[in-house]
Order: C-alpha cells, then sequence, then structure tokens
C-alpha cells in the first residue's frame, strides 16, 4: 500500500523540527516568565514597602508642620482674646474649654504622626524610638512596656533600624489587642553582626481561643513579610494562656 504523504511530511527536516519544538518553546518561555516573577516577587514587595514607608514619612511630616503649627496658632489666638476679654469670666471659660479641645486634637495629631513615622527614629536611633514608643504605650493604654539592651548600642542602617521598630509596634498593637495583655518585655541585643529582638508579653496567647492549624492574622504576616525583606528572621512560640515570645534577628551592619 502507498503512504499517504503529509504536508509536514513533504516538509524539510529543518522545518519539521521547527514545527515540532513550537509547542515546547512556547512552554520554556512561559515557565521562564514565571520563575521570573517569582524570583522578583521580593524586590517588588520590598519597592511596594519602600513607597508605603515614604508616603508614610510625606504624611507625618505635614501633620506635624502643617497642621500642628495650625493648632498652635489658633492656641495663641485664643490666649490673646482671654486676655482681652479678661472681664468676662464666662466667655473666658468657653475660649478655656475650646482652647482645651484644640490642645486634644493636637496631642491626637502627634501620636498619629508619631505612628507614621516617628522623627526619633531617625534622628536618635533605634533605642531612644523603642524607649518613647513603650512610653506613650503605657501612656495612652496602660500597658507595661519595659525596654532592656544588651551589648553596644550602635546606629544600623535605615531599612533596620526601621523594621525592628515597626515589628515592636506591631507586637504591642497585638499584645494589647488581642492578647489582652498587661505587660511586655524588649530585649534588644547588640552582637557583633546582627541586632536581636525578643519580645514576651503575659497574654492569652495566639492559638487562646484558636484551633492549632488556624492560619496565621495578617499582623504576624505583616512582621515575616517585614523581616524577611530586611534579610532576617522571626519565630514566634506561645502557648495558650501563657503569653507570646516573638524572637527576630536581623543584620548588624553598621550605619555609614
Amino acid at each position: 500500500m502507498k503512504t499517504m504523504s503529509t504536508p509536514q511530511a513533504r516538509m524539510p527536516r529543518r522545518l519539521r523540527v521547527g514545527v515540532c519544538r513550537g509547542p515546547i518553546a512556547r512552554a520554556s518561555r512561559h515557565r521562564a516568565v514565571r520563575l521570573s516573577n517569582v524570583r522578583n516577587r521580593p524586590v517588588r514587595r520590598f519597592r511596594a514597602v519602600s513607597i508605603l514607608e515614604a508616603e508614610r514619612q510625606r504624611l507625618a511630616r505635614d501633620l506635624h508642620d502643617e497642621s500642628g503649627h495650625r493648632l498652635t496658632a489658633a492656641v495663641l489666638k485664643l490666649d490673646h482674646l482671654a486676655e482681652y476679654y479678661a472681664h468676662d469670666h464666662a466667655f473666658r471659660e468657653s475660649l478655656a474649654s475650646v482652647r482645651a479641645l484644640i490642645e486634644e486634637c493636637a496631642a491626637g495629631l502627634h501620636e498619629v504622626a508619631f505612628k507614621l513615622r516617628p522623627s526619633i527614629l531617625s534622628d536618635l536611633g533605634l533605642i531612644p524610638a523603642l524607649r518613647s514608643l513603650a512610653q506613650r504605650t503605657a501612656e495612652v493604654s496602660g500597658l507595661r512596656a519595659a525596654v532592656s539592651v544588651s551589648g553596644v548600642p550602635r546606629r544600623l542602617t535605615a531599612a533596620v533600624e526601621l523594621t525592628a521598630f515597626r515589628v515592636t509596634q506591631e507586637v504591642l498593637t497585638n499584645a494589647l489587642k488581642y492578647a489582652c495583655a498587661s505587660a511586655v518585655s524588649i530585649d534588644v541585643m547588640f552582637l557583633v553582626d546582627a541586632v536581636e529582638l525578643i519580645i514576651i508579653d503575659d497574654g492569652v496567647g495566639i492559638a487562646h481561643g484558636k484551633s492549632q492549624t488556624a492560619r496565621p492574622s495578617f499582623g504576624i504576616i505583616g512582621i515575616r513579610e517585614r523581616v524577611k525583606l530586611a534579610g532576617g528572621t522571626v519565630r514566634f512560640r506561645s502557648e495558650s494562656g501563657h503569653g507570646t515570645e516573638v524572637w527576630v534577628r536581623l543584620p548588624g551592619v553598621q550605619s555609614a
């Protein structure tokens, strides 16, 4: 029987090989694109975090410089009015109540600006910023937070200092909001090539009221992402009713 000739069979060998390799080549290109996306994912996340922090810094500066100064000017004008109407006791009391409201609003703006981007972090470094955070947390919420330092403190890179501060900030928020903690210890250890944080609270623990297979919260996910982007490692240890320990190790390269 005579074999039927197909268009592909009549093609030169090098063209037939090309036809066969077409789908394989496309699959290889798709695979390469997927691998490239996976490899570049940390870079994109780092850029996203950097953009977010830059926006936080801008908002904090605007709140402090613009809104804060305007509120201060309003308080000064109220003081001038109080002096002008010194004889009117009732009116002066009204001005005093308005002044108190403005001062309360200004304090709230300063607190928001500090949470967005504390200037003390860039000006004085990690340890003063953590101590300020602990003091503010105690004043606002009553949560007792103590900071202890071992090793020789030094200025680290801006990215590492910011990561350590944000992680501590998030852990304090979780301890107060979810763990119902009353006290937190923050231990900072400066090693030769790293800095470690050990944060322990006396709350109910991460697993309290949840199954052991429950998915981690967005706060824990955010902490892991931040530490990973900074080139560090983080571990959580918690038992129901026995508090939570967060251990973080970050590169300890000194800032230039």
